[in-house]
């Protein structure tokens, strides 16, 4: 239970993302105690017209804080004011004052407490497949609503949500296409078998950690997996089907708009998406995250230094991050191995053998074509190819029918293999 803030010089911060709830509660806590609120933003709250209107209007000031992870702020409280202070903090950072100061972390509800809340929302008992959304207080009582329990609403619900949390991603990432039915994923027994256990894992995520006992250590509700394969092998397309039989939102980073060469924004910029991702309940995408995940160098310079600190944010950040991220990589070897331990599922994406590759071939050749079964048998046998290579090699067969007005010919798809093979740089078998 929180005491009235009825001390002088105390310090409450309260610490967490995007409609986690902090404003409300300041507000909460005001009324507990007799006043109001005062919200100032972190500039205005060191002009020193703040604390004697404070003072004189019985309130408490509540000022917004930024202060990212990894960083540490110096800052004092209103001059001229000796009561209590509530700052609305953003970011994991490390708030430095000369006062006692009661730190309470606002993260995504648990299943306990989001019943509550659409308890007062609806009128009742919320099913368990609203239940089952990981979304913050805030959205739970976004304006948007839910006014009946149905599969419908759940659904459009998720997509206002994820449309309205476009904001906070704007930047640093973006929304993947919703994926289309004739999209199948072709894998072998093996990573098939370790991706439907990854989405038994994602959906059973919160109470697999309810269930667990202590002895398993962090019992966090976050799900990080790693598809590791060379190009075209279907990693990007696996987690699209990932986002599909979850129901969730995809997005993908945006790396180019990550990454900076400024001190400090490229941790600013991940941490915006991580915690958009934990409020929106939608699935994050690092594709060719190797490129975040590389190894840690031995500090030569200023710049070796600050690159290792991005790579020490990323990876406590990853312990901590409670939502689902999946990254790619076709060159797991640049990975640190640190990075490695806390991937919860690694599914690796071989080249697709025989069988796969002629059905690969029979869903990429539109229909009508005129390429005997016989010869996609050979192509499938004898050109290892990945998904990614015999979509392009069917796309330009495809292209060719097209420019001379034909169905497409044993011809053309062979001239399109042989394309494909020299694109590659590798030797085509001889047809």
């Amino acid at each position: 239970a929180l005491e009235p803030l009825d001390r002088e010089n105390s310090i409450w911060v309260l610490q967490g993302g995007p409609s986690s709830g902090r404003r409300r509660l300041a507000r909460w806590i005001a009324r507990r105690s007799g006043s109001g609120l005062l919200e100032v933003s972190q500039p205005r709250s060191e002009q020193p017209w703040v604390g004697p209107l404070a003072t004189l209007l019985s309130t408490i000031p509540l000022v917004s804080l930024e202060i990212p992870s990894g960083s540490r702020l110096t800052w004092n409280p209103p001059a001229g004011y000796s009561g209590p202070v509530i700052v609305r903090q953003t970011g994991s950072g490390t708030l430095e004052c000369g006062f006692g100061v009661c730190r309470l972390e606002l993260g995504i509800p648990d299943r306990l407490e989001r019943r509550s809340h659409w308890i007062s929302v609806l009128g009742h008992p919320p099913s368990e497949d609203l239940l089952a959304l990981r979304i913050a207080r805030g959205a739970i009582h976004s304006p948007m609503g839910i006014h009946a329990d149905s599969q419908n609403q759940i659904r459009r619900f998720r997509r206002e949500l994820s449309d309205s949390g476009r904001h906070l991603l704007e930047g640093v990432a973006r929304p993947m296409a919703a994926l289309a039915t004739s999209q199948r994923l072709e894998l072998g027994p093996v990573a098939t078998s370790e991706f439907a256990a990854l989405v038994s894992r994602c959906r059973h995520r919160e109470t697999l950690a309810e269930t667990l006992p202590a002895a398993f250590g962090h019992g966090g509700t976050g799900v990080r997996a790693l598809f590791k394969g060379v190009s075209g092998t279907g990693k990007t397309l696996a987690a699209r089907h990932l986002a599909s039989a979850l129901g969730m939102p995809l997005w993908r980073v945006d790396l180019s708009s990550v990454v900076s060469k400024w001190i400090g924004e490229t941790e600013k910029n991940l941490e915006r998406a991580f915690q958009a991702a934990e409020s929106l309940d939608i699935i994050l995408l690092l594709d060719e995250g190797d490129a975040l995940l590389a190894n840690r160098t031995s500090v030569g310079s200023s710049t070796d230094r600050y690159a290792n600190l991005e790579t020490n944010f990323l990876l406590q950040r990853l312990e901590s991050f409670e939502g689902i991220l999946v990254a790619t990589t076709n060159a797991p070897e640049r990975i640190d191995s640190a990075f490695l331990r806390r991937f919860d599922v690694v599914v690796e994406f071989p080249l697709p053998e025989p069988p796969e590759r002629l059905r690969l071939w029979n869903m990429h050749l539109p229909e009508g074509h005129q390429v005997p079964m016989v010869r996609l048998e050979e192509l499938a046998r004898r050109c290892e190819l990945s998904g990614g290579h015999i979509r392009n090699a069917a796309l330009h067969a495809t292209l060719l029918s097209l420019e001379h007005n034909t169905a497409l010919s044993d011809q053309q798809i062979l001239e399109s293999v042989r394309r494909e093979f020299r694109r590659a740089g590798l030797s085509c078998p001889h047809f």
